[in-house]
């Protein structure tokens, strides 16, 4: 099994960062599609251990807003495996976050005021 870039975005980000999202999809075979994105595509979340404020393993979601797309639509309705597509962050060309992307979490927004998913 191997992953192969199918999605990208690449913006300045607030800070000034360059910022890249890359998202893989399994054995995929084609061309890499450029998306378009809301003015603040990309939100990092850390949800709080129960067990413990201090430990080192946090668990984290991010929310990704870009224009709706047939293809995105296609692809994020049918995920069939948890492990079918990832989804990489990069800030100034250093990987700073990755995570699996989710059906049950894909949401589309409406077209006359939010157009993102």
């Amino acid at each position: 099994m191997a992953y192969f870039l199918k999605y990208k975005l690449e913006y300045t980000s607030h800070g000034n960062y360059d910022t890249k999202i890359e998202i893989l999809k399994k054995d995929y075979e084609g061309e890499v599609i450029s998306l378009v994105g809301s003015a603040t595509p990309f939100h990092l979340a850390y949800e709080a251990n129960s067990n413990s404020q201090f430990s080192t393993f946090k668990s984290s979601y991010c929310t990704l807003e870009v224009k709706l797309t047939e293809s995105i639509k296609t692809d994020f309705i049918e995920i069939e495996d948890e492990d079918d597509f990832i989804l990489r962050y990069y800030r100034n060309n250093s990987l700073y976050w990755t995570g699996y992307i989710l059906q049950e979490q894909y949401y589309e927004g409406d077209d006359n005021n939010n157009p993102f998913v």
